[in-house]
């Protein structure tokens, strides 16, 4: 007998959040960044195309490798919760600790890489088909198959 459904999902996530809160979470009251800002905003859409596609979907699966090997391809909500919270706390520790040690310019190149790469999925994401707040455009093949109306 195994763990319930998205349990091991949710103690990697809590792992990595723990981690995260280790190296520079303290310092959450001083931090002003935009670019993280922006990053943790983009984040919260992909999260939410997750919930909305794989996670709810059987014609979406989540299709990057990290994520996949963590939450599965096709992923509980808790699982798809609790990857975007812990994502989003290892996400700040890096970049807190990036600028903590005054490592400016790879906290400039984190941001800047995190910030293109989440924008490029959230396209994907959206010319795929995956709508957050109204019903996904899916595959005629994948519906035909699943009964699904259109």
């Amino acid at each position: 007998m195994g763990l319930p459904e998205g349990t091991e999902a949710v103690i990697r996530i809590f792992a990595l959040a723990v981690c995260a809160a280790l190296t520079g979470c303290a310092s959450l009251r001083e931090f002003n960044n935009g670019a993280e800002i922006a990053w943790q905003v983009e984040h919260v859409v992909d999260v939410l195309q997750t919930e909305h596609g794989p996670a709810m979907d059987p014609c979406f699966y989540e299709g990057d490798t990290i994520t996949k090997n963590i939450v599965g391809e096709h992923p509980s909500k808790l699982g798809v919760a609790a990857w975007g919270v812990g994502f989003g706390a290892f996400h700040y520790g890096v970049t807190a600790a990036l600028q903590h040690f005054g490592w400016e310019g790879a906290a400039t190149a984190w941001e800047a890489a995190t910030i293109v790469d989440t924008a490029v999925v959230i396209g994907h994401n959206y010319r795929v088909g995956v709508r957050v707040g109204a019903p996904n455009h899916d595959d005629a093949a994948c519906v035909a198959y699943y009964g699904k109306a259109p």
